[in-house]
């Protein structure tokens, strides 16, 4: 008994690891935080974990303000929720909108 649920164990925690390690391309990932920077591209987002950059597309949804906006629209301070999907360009991780969420003044 004690050795099954040893395998058990251990079975568990591989597939922890791989789903962990495996868990950046494709996948979306939601984030809070304030505008810091506003671009051509996209924003950069202050979030508790440090500046994100997100790139934005034509596809991304912008509202601001609960108003359907523009990139040009969103400006720095704003409080925003992204959605953004997980794209791995080499070694790094990139962020691309799906939907941008902003509250300001």
């Amino acid at each position: 008994m004690k050795r099954i649920a040893l395998l058990l164990v251990v079975v568990m925690s591989t597939m922890w690891l791989v789903r962990t390690a495996s868990a950046d391309e494709g996948h979306f990932v939601r984030m809070r935080g304030v505008i810091t920077m506003v671009g051509d591209g996209g924003i950069v987002l202050h979030t508790e974990r440090g500046d994100v950059r997100i790139e934005v597309t034509e596809n991304t949804h912008i509202e601001r303000n609960g108003h359907r906006a523009r990139l040009g629209d969103l400006q720095v301070r704003d409080h925003a929720h992204v959605v953004s999907r997980v794209v791995r360009r080499g070694d790094e991780k990139h962020f691309i909108a799906r939907s941008i969420r902003a509250r300001g003044e």
